[in-house]
């Protein structure tokens, strides 16, 4: 591997980590830094981010024509980054993440959770089937996002050969007691045990068209049922039911910009779908996107997705189990710059370009004389 290639996979690892014993670190801020000396060093754009690029475009355009800024255009800047660590993971050789992985976050995160259990106790708690249980916090200092995130570093080590840490890392997402996760590792599994390429097609299509369709089926499920009914999707849904028919609401209103990339709980009440919710996330990547960058934005990422299940299941059929992990949990959190997105994304297709591989003589290529991974895009040709 070469040095700056193993720098820049040392600072994206590194950055999955946001705090240690719930003290903020920002050290979050290390995958950001690698995005930016990618893109600096390398100065291209690859074809097959053009979707997440655009939407990215739309972002800017859109805190312009609304008059807002500061805040909005670095986290658009932290977004655009993260796409390029991305692209960067998707040129290197897919064996080097899960090593860096289990040699820097497993031991820094077995620490955390020994901690938590015996020094900090957490103040996170759910009840599950009648007792109080703790939640951990772990490296994201937030039961949920952290529970998200073991899970994709168990099922990456996984794909690496590195069972032991994979087992200690899943076993300890547990903790976080997150159903979001427990599905999302579900369906992983689902897609993994599935006996044919019959069955999978069966099953991979109407799940990936589905969750980027939701938005819709939503509304349109609102549009056929009465007061009752929603009552009912508010309680089975633990409120998110009115949270995703308010962001379809900013997107309906606001169909080229939406109110702006970070602006959905600051626009909660003027849009809100019903008096007695306060003002919350999506808690769902796509109804966010609709809120925030309007239609023309929700169509980009929907766009990407597809494009992205479409060469998985192609090229590379043996990761979509990590798919299937990444597009569920992601019914749950609506973090568009998340760590986990975007570095699933990138190992995603690292593994795709490991199948339809060709020599490069780039600079962030991999081990000299091996395989390095192909650019080619079915969609677009080559990059």
């Amino acid at each position: 591997m070469r040095r700056v290639e193993g720098f820049l996979l040392v600072l994206v690892v590194l950055g999955g980590i946001k705090g240690f014993s719930w003290i903020p670190l920002y050290s979050n801020a290390f995958a950001v830094l690698a995005g930016f000396i990618y893109f600096i060093c390398s100065f291209k754009l690859s074809r097959l981010f053009l979707f997440p690029y655009l939407l990215v475009i739309v972002g800017f355009v859109s805190s312009i024509i609304l008059g807002i800024y500061g805040e909005v255009q670095l986290r658009l800047l932290q977004l655009f980054f993260m796409i390029a660590v991305a692209h960067f993971l998707s040129e290197t050789d897919p064996q080097h993440l899960p090593r860096m992985i289990a040699l820097l976050l497993v031991p820094i995160a077995a620490l955390e959770f020994a901690l938590e259990w015996t020094v900090l106790p957490t103040e996170s708690t759910r009840i599950v089937l009648g007792f109080n249980v703790p939640r951990l916090d772990g490296l994201r200092i937030d039961a949920n996002f952290n529970a998200m995130f073991y899970g994709f570093l168990g099922l990456v080590l996984l794909y690496g050969g590195h069972r032991r840490a994979a087992a200690i890392i899943l076993f300890m997402s547990l903790f976080s007691v997150s159903r979001g996760t427990i599905l999302a590792l579900t369906m992983a599994l689902l897609m993994y045990y599935l006996p044919s390429r019959r069955m999978l097609a069966l099953v991979f299509w109407p799940f990936v068209i589905g969750i980027v369709a939701m938005p819709v089926l939503v509304l349109t499920v609102d549009w056929l049922i009465n007061e009752t009914t929603r009552d009912l999707l508010f309680a089975v849904t633990t409120r998110r039911y009115h949270h995703w028919m308010t962001f379809i609401e900013m997107g309906l209103g606001n169909p080229w910009t939406g109110v702006g990339y970070f602006q959905g709980q600051t626009f909660y009440a003027q849009y809100a779908f019903s008096e007695q919710t306060p003002a919350q996330q999506a808690h769902n990547l796509f109804f966010d996107v609709l809120g925030e960058f309007g239609i023309l934005g929700f169509i980009f990422l929907a766009s990407f997705f597809i494009h992205i299940a479409l060469l998985v299941y192609r090229t590379c059929p043996d990761i979509l189990p990590l798919f299937a992990y990444i597009f569920t949990g992601f019914l749950f959190y609506n973090a568009l710059s998340e760590w986990t997105l975007w570095v699933g994304v990138g190992f995603i297709l690292a593994k795709v370009n490991q199948v339809r591989w060709r020599p490069t003589n780039s600079v962030f290529g991999s081990v000299k004389n091996s395989r390095l991974p192909a650019k080619i895009d079915p969609m677009y040709g080559r990059n």
